[in-house]
Formats: structure tokens, sequence, C-alpha cells
């Protein structure tokens, strides 16, 4: 039986099945490249915002430590504390952010100068915190000020590296390891690093180690010291971190046929 043919008006021509379908077939070539695009678009754009967001947070935390360790070097005088508050800002998460705001006077070659820096980096802690630091520097108690010799404007009360740098950098830690992560899996052209037909890869095992390990642990020190630990607990963070993802990555590797 023959097969019926459609006639358009606006062309006069016939239309078979086979014509409809490969027109349809075009919409949807044409659908798909255009929805590759947009996710392409939408990719390079979350990757870029991932990337400035992490390299701006290492920059920011590496050199807060670096200043922290120049500051070692840089000659001392006393000052006296002249105004002590605690400042609560609103948090993003609908909590509150609270930072024990100083300053204090001092003198560098019979010129006076006031500073308003305990430490580079400006971290915002818990109330306990603040509280704590503002209760060692009680309004018109004498204090230590290290300032720049280069610049005697630049002054702080406590150099050295203390926990909260070495956290801020513990924290950054997953943000890292998926910006770097996503890089090498580009260079390699989408191939996997390991065998994808094992079980469980070292490789694999030892990054899901990390990113709980890495939770728990924040969780933890976030509980306990509100996010401000101890140099001692910050280090140990990493040591601890450290190793449970080796011992999970050589666990697995013993279980691989």
């Amino acid at each position: 039986m023959a097969s019926r043919q459609k006639r358009t008006p606006q062309s006069g021509r016939f239309r078979t099945p086979s014509a409809r379908r490969r027109k349809a077939n075009i919409y949807q070539h044409l659908s798909a490249r255009h929805t590759a695009r947009v996710k392409t678009f939408f990719l390079i754009v979350a990757g870029l915002f991932w990337t400035a967001l992490t390299l701006g947070g290492d920059f920011f935390a590496i050199n807060a430590i670096r200043q922290q360790l120049r500051a070692e070097q840089f000659p001392s005088v006393t000052g006296v504390i002249t105004q002590n508050e605690i400042e609560i800002t609103p948090s993003s998460k609908g909590g509150s952010n609270y930072a024990a705001r100083l300053h204090f006077a001092y003198s560098v070659d019979g010129r006076a100068y006031v500073g308003d820096r305990h430490r580079y980096g400006g971290y915002t802690a818990s109330a306990e915190h603040a509280e704590s630091l503002a209760s060692r520097y009680p309004v018109g108690a004498p204090v230590i000020v290290y300032f720049n010799p280069d610049d005697p404007a630049d002054a702080i009360l406590s150099p050295g590296v203390d926990g909260a740098d070495v956290f801020v950098l513990f924290f950054l830690l997953p943000f890292n390891v998926i910006l770097f992560g996503a890089i090498a899996a580009l260079a390699r052209g989408g191939r996997p690093i390991d065998d994808p037909s094992a079980p469980v890869s070292p490789f694999s095992a030892g990054l899901v180690a990390l990113f709980v390990g890495w939770f728990l642990i924040v969780f933890a020190i976030a509980i306990f010291s509100g996010f401000d630990p101890g140099l001692p607990v910050a280090l140990g963070a990493w040591g601890a971190l450290g190793a449970l993802t080796f011992g999970a990555a050589v666990y697995a590797k013993t279980r691989r046929p």
C-alpha cells in the first residue's frame, strides 16, 4: 500500500515521513549543541569563580602568615591601650561575628602614633575569643608594640604564627584539592588516575578519607574552640588528617587483588 504524503501549503512540495524525521533530527542536534554550549559556559563561569575564591583565600592566608613571621623581626616599644571594644557584625549565615577592636598609642623617635591591629589577617572569631582578647588588653594597660622600622605606623601587638593562621590553611584544603584535581583531570584529558574496574583504589580511598576526616576535624574544632584553636591543635589537625588519608590509601592497596 503506497505511503500517504502531505502537501505543505508554504512550499507546495510533498514532505515524506523520512523528511520529517530528518528535520526533527536537525532540530534535536541544534538543541543538543545549544545545551552543550550553555553547560560549557556555566562550567567556565563556575570554574573561574571557584578559582578566584580559592586562590584569593590562599593568598590572604599565606600573606598573613608571611607578615606575622616578618613582624617577629620588628623592633618594639612600650605603648598603652587607649580603646577596647567588641564589634558585633551579622554573618552571612544569619548569626553574628565578633571581633575585639583595640587601639593603642605609642611613639617612635619622638613621634606619636596610634595603632589598631592586634595581628595581621583580621579573622573574626567566637564571642568567647573576642571577650578573652579584650580582657587581656584593658584600657590603660601597658603593651609591647612591634612596629615596622620602614613604616612606624605599621604596628601590631602579637607577632608570630598562631593556631588561627594554620587553621585557615587547613580550612582551605578541600577547596584546593577540588581546584587542582579539576586542573589535573583536564590535563589528563579525562583519563582516570586509577583502574576504574578495581573495587576501591588507593587514590579514591585516600581522597574519601581526606574529605571525611577534614569535615570531622573542622566540626570538632568549631565546637571546642570556636574556629580559634591553639597552635598545637592546628598542627595536630594537619597531622591527624595526613595520617588518616595515608592510612586509608595503604589499607585500600593491601585489599586490592
